[in-house]
């Protein structure tokens, strides 16, 4: 078993739903923080939800939280999110030059 920390950056499109980070084959995540940074001039709403491959089920994480301009806000708030193989983990932002950053920890299974 190897554990890697690493880390994911999106800046997605506005107003559409993208992957920030798929768990992969015969691994499992724990995410530690997710960073969002609204550098723009509005307000964002954000949402992020994970997809859990084992259920076929998504879990809304977030539902429109507004993140004001110029602000940022951590989405697990210190409470680490366990993810397995297979599960994805998306966000929406209202507004453009939202920032996500993602910190965890790959475990690797095999």
């Amino acid at each position: 078993m190897a554990n890697k920390y690493l880390r994911k950056r999106l800046i997605p499109d506005q107003n559409v739903t993208e992957d920030l980070y798929t768990v992969p084959a015969a691994n499992a995540a724990i995410c530690r923080s997710l960073r969002i940074i609204n550098t723009s001039t509005v307000r964002a709403e954000i949402t992020v939800t994970q997809e859990d491959s084992d259920a076929l089920t998504t879990i809304t994480l977030l539902d429109q939280h507004i993140v004001p301009p110029h602000s940022e806000y951590d989405a697990l708030n210190g409470v680490p999110l366990h993810l397995e193989a297979g599960d994805v983990l998306s966000v929406l932002s209202t507004a453009s030059d939202t920032n996500f950053y993602l910190s965890y920890l790959e475990i690797d299974r095999n």
